[in-house]
């Protein structure tokens, strides 16, 4: 796992508590390093590798990703 994708998970493990999600922008205004094409990157690959929970909206020319949080399996990887 890279320094961006674990930026990225710790976000959403400290954000991403009691029912609160987050979209892009909110992803990357606990940043100051990720840019939103590095975050629209790294969320599906790590939905894809179960370590977060995504919503997935489809647009006509692209998608939104709503992160609902961080599985179990995502928490572990992290502290590791």
């Amino acid at each position: 796992m890279n320094e961006k994708q674990k930026e990225i998970m710790q976000i959403i493990q400290s954000q991403c508590i009691n029912g609160r999600e987050m979209d892009v922008p909110d992803i990357m205004k606990y940043s100051s390093s990720l840019t939103m094409q590095e975050v629209l990157e790294v969320i599906p690959f790590l939905e894809n590798q179960g370590y977060i929970e995504v919503i997935e909206i489809d647009m006509c020319c692209s998608a939104d990703y709503i992160v609902t949080e961080i599985t179990k399996e995502g928490i572990n990887i992290l502290h590791s």
